[in-house]
């Protein structure tokens, strides 16, 4: 019993590494590590295409915001799935 606590307080501490990695360092990087690879991806090229952007176009700062916000949303579906 008490190696099913470890592996649940173990995935609770990797759930918040992987939203600390989405909201701090990479839009998706998280995502991408936490195994869900087509969303993580996505997201990567969608804050790289944005950041790349934003010195042409101020306005393209709303793509990285958009990257940012998915995978906020992606870092709290972890987090549930992880406490559950």
């Amino acid at each position: 019993m008490k190696k099913n606590h470890k592996k649940k307080k173990s995935n609770k501490g990797l759930a918040i590494l992987y939203s600390l990695l989405n909201i701090i360092v990479l839009p998706g990087l998280g995502t991408l590590i936490s195994k869900k690879f087509n969303v993580g991806i996505m997201q990567i090229i969608l804050s790289l295409v944005g950041l790349a952007l934003m010195y042409v176009m101020p306005a393209a700062a709303l793509i990285v915001l958009i990257a940012w916000i998915w995978a906020l949303i992606s870092s709290i579906k972890i987090i549930i799935e992880a406490w559950k």
